[in-house]
């Protein structure tokens, strides 16, 4: 192999003769784009559209000589980001200021010498900057499940750099939600997370990220629906606790439907029944949310119903109850006892002192003398006493 330089060469002559040198300069060859080389001194850059990196062309002979002239005509191409011209240093090297884009990616550098395509080529890679957490990415799919603790929601997010390029954060991100918990994580190593998350209690809650305990600002939505109707977590209410026994007041019985978690259903098509021990049931609404109603309809007799319902033919524990309250007659009294009794909230006159009154059922005993019969009898009495008393105070006549 021919290497440029000084080579000196001799031979051998008769004694007495004259030694002889020769010196012999071994120069490189012409340039030779099969061995010529190329190379970045960085070989990753950030993609912010200002960092860069140097590329240089060594040109070399057939034999891997460098040539150290220059003259040559060399070019550069790189598939991403911006070259400069290229600057002959007059010494067989070649470079070129590679500015980096904007994207995340690789990039290859390739080149030509006197318009023969170089053997190799430079790599450079445009790395993501430091993450912007506004420029975050985060959304749910699927973003409903039921609220069962079971069935999650999958939240994904993609952490970003300034320019959008996606940034691994490695395990500085944590998710945090206001419903329902995490039950998984997954991490691939490019800016991406997935967290699965469930719940036991229905509703929306918003799920959001922290990188190095600093909140990102981006957030998503979750919910959780109620599951399937529950017979013992349902429950049952009356608009009023009370309503006049009087055949036409009415009051409302609303049952709600709810899972074994305690959640509401929200939708309707459940099976709902109710029934009353006193009073007149109307048929049952569904209201299509999870509400069932009917009309409690009072009798005329006083007392108390209780009313209870069932859940696609399954009873629950849970009852309402509704009093009956008597109604008041014209005199201030009231006229529907229950049976055996009559209420009574006005005065009773009595015939006599200490006469007994029956109030429609039950007897009962008065010492009231409030009664006109009373009171005659009380005047009689004390006229009688009077008379006896002016008798006895006559005076006596002289004898």
């Amino acid at each position: 192999m021919a290497v440029a330089g000084v080579a000196t060469t001799g031979a051998l002559v008769p004694a007495g003769s004259a030694s002889a040198a020769t010196i012999v300069t071994a120069d490189a060859g012409a340039a030779d784009a099969a061995t010529s080389t190329i190379a970045a001194n960085s070989s990753s850059i950030v993609a912010d559209g200002t960092s860069t990196s140097t590329v240089t062309v060594t040109v070399r002979d057939a034999s891997g000589t460098p040539v150290a002239a220059g003259g040559d005509l060399v070019a550069m191409k790189a598939t991403h980001g911006t070259l400069s011209s290229v600057t002959d240093h007059g010494d067989g090297t070649y470079t070129a200021v590679l500015t980096a884009g904007t994207v995340a990616q690789p990039t290859s550098i390739s080149f030509t010498v006197n318009g023969v395509a170089g053997g190799s080529k430079a790599s450079v890679e445009f790395v993501p900057g430091p993450p912007v957490l506004a420029n975050a990415q985060i959304f749910a799919f699927p973003d409903t499940a039921q609220a069962d603790g079971t069935e999650a929601v999958v939240v994904v997010v993609n952490v970003r750099d300034a320019n959008g390029n996606r940034v691994d954060v490695g395990d500085d991100l944590a998710f945090t939600t206001t419903l329902g918990r995490q039950v998984d994580l997954t991490h691939n190593k490019k800016g991406t997370y997935q967290a699965d998350f469930v719940s036991t209690v229905a509703g929306v809650g918003t799920v959001g990220f922290t990188v190095a305990g600093k909140a990102s600002p981006v957030t998503t939505q979750v919910t959780f629906l109620g599951g399937a109707a529950d017979a013992a977590g349902s429950t049952i209410m009356s608009s009023a606790d009370a309503i006049p026994a009087d055949g036409t007041s009415t009051a409302d019985i609303t049952v709600a439907v709810k899972d074994a978690h305690g959640n509401a259903v929200r939708a309707g098509g459940d099976d709902v029944t109710m029934q009353t021990t006193a009073g007149t049931l109307s048929a049952v609404t569904d209201h299509g949310d999870g509400t069932y109603t009917a009309t409690l309809s009072a009798p005329s007799t006083a007392g108390s119903a209780t009313v209870g319902f069932t859940v696609n033919g399954t009873s629950s524990a849970a009852t309402a109850t509704v009093d009956f309250t008597p109604v008041p007659d014209a005199g201030g009294g009231t006229t529907n006892g229950g049976a055996g009794t009559t209420s009574t909230s006005g005065t009773v006159k009595a015939a006599a002192v200490g006469a007994r009154v029956n109030t429609g059922g039950t007897t009962a005993a008065t010492g009231s003398m409030a009664g006109t019969a009373g009171f005659l009898a009380l005047t009689a009495l004390g006229a009688g006493m009077l008379g006896m008393l002016v008798a006895r105070r006559k005076p006596r006549r002289s004898e």
